[in-house]
């Protein structure tokens, strides 16, 4: 089998070198971070998936994966390193710095016939200017072969989806597009879609915007209620009875390192056009302000009535129920500004142990500690929390559908759709 190296360990770069070397390929991981490559080559964990602990003992006890802080020679290089958005000339920019600085390494030891993927989401036109890049680092290399090949997984779930999902594959050359394929084709179940390079690019970009936008509907609806007096789970369960209607819940907003930050490179492509996929984007932010302004009035309200400052709390920090993943979390926002404004709060998640950031306690401290509760995200320990009817007699507000109400009984929803996959 071939050598691979796997550029970034993160959410996506890590499960899918041990899905690798789990069919046999020999895999570098790559890491910038000294403490993830010394936690891999010691067969511990550093993100919370099910299913990886059995997959990282397995390799590295039979030499399968190694990680360092540089590559080694490899016939197929693979990018899974983070593409975030910065604000320049007030508008949100794809920053591209970690995917060039990926291509830098691969030049050190790339030769002919070496096939380089890019997994992580870029904006149009990036991988373009990434093979452009290569090929200036190695003048004395004939060729370069290089594909787009978007990650379309569900944190949570991501070994079932990295082998289930469909893939699709962008490149110029019917050679490299084969090449590309037979490849995933090892450990890929589902169906594997060729196309163009732009093509590939945007359809990463477009199904996070569609997401954002159907999410965005269910956001707004949920403050049209607020104004009307009318229950927004009420509604969303009555006009879900129609056949051809699906809304989606209304949530604290949107998070993860996807559906919160691809419409932006869309945005940044083409301002005139996207329009709806621009307001959609504002107005998931908008919702969570909205959040945030009404625990400022419950934590003013209970300060005026008992002439002291509450002590808060929070249940929850990921940015979608039963993870770690706090990327571009809102209810990280949300508890950073309480925070600023308010002092010392407390937050509980069963799967964030600790935090440099925030004072971390178990529910059952923060419950005997806190004069108010805010539930952010609603992870299963929280909903059998709730089921034993301790939240029943405390200044408790839930935002997320932690207690048991018409939020969990809207039929034909799947209630994560809303929460932001990668």
């Amino acid at each position: 089998m071939k050598r691979v190296c796997v550029h970034g360990l993160g959410y996506i770069g890590l499960p899918t070198a041990l899905l690798l070397a789990d069919h046999n390929f020999t895999v570098t991981g790559v890491d910038t971070d000294e403490n993830v490559v010394r936690s891999v080559n010691m067969a511990r964990l550093h993100i919370v998936e099910k299913g990886l602990d059995d997959l990282l003992k397995s390799a590295i006890s039979n030499k399968k994966l190694i990680a360092q802080t540089s590559p080694s020679y490899a016939e197929i290089h693979i990018i899974c390193v983070p593409t975030p958005i910065t604000m320049k000339d007030d508008s949100f920019k794809s920053d591209l710095r970690y995917v060039e600085a990926a291509i830098r390494n691969i030049a050190t030891v790339y030769q002919d016939g070496d096939l380089v993927i890019v997994e992580s989401t870029v904006s149009i036109g990036a991988t373009d200017k990434m093979e452009k890049l290569l090929k200036a680092l190695t003048p004395n290399v004939n060729k370069v072969e290089i594909v787009y090949c978007p990650e379309r997984v569900l944190p949570g779930n991501l070994l079932y989806e990295l082998k289930n999902n469909d893939r699709i594959i962008g490149g110029k050359e019917l050679n490299t597009l084969n090449l590309a394929k037979a490849f995933y084709s090892v450990f890929v179940i589902g169906q594997i879609h060729t196309t163009n390079v732009k093509t590939a690019e945007l359809s990463k970009l477009a199904e996070n915007a569609y997401r954002d936008v159907n999410i965005a509907f269910a956001n707004e609806l949920s403050l049209i209620c607020e104004e009307a007096g009318i229950d927004a789970y009420e509604l969303i369960n009555l006009i879900n009875q129609h056949p051809r209607v699906n809304v989606l819940q209304p949530g604290i907003g949107v998070g993860g390192h996807c559906i919160a930050v691809d419409p932006w490179f869309i945005v940044e492509h083409d301002q005139r056009n996207a329009q709806i996929i621009k307001l959609a984007r504002n107005r998931n932010l908008d919702k969570t302000n909205f959040i945030l302004e009404k625990i400022y009035q419950k934590i003013e309200t209970f300060t005026s009535i008992q002439d002291k400052s509450p002590i808060v709390g929070f249940l929850g920090l990921s940015y979608k129920p039963d993870i770690d993943d706090l990327r571009e979390s809102p209810a990280v926002f949300i508890v950073r500004e309480v925070q600023k404004k308010s002092g010392a709060v407390y937050v509980s998640d069963p799967n964030v142990s600790s935090s440099e950031e925030f004072q971390i306690l178990s529910v059952d401290d923060l419950i005997a500690k806190c004069d108010l509760i805010f539930g952010l995200v609603a992870h299963r320990e929280f909903k059998r929390i709730a089921k034993s009817g301790q939240f029943s007699n405390l200044s408790f507000v839930d935002f997320c559908g932690i207690k048991e109400n018409s939020l969990n009984n809207i039929p034909n929803i799947d209630n994560n759709k809303n929460e932001a996959s990668s």
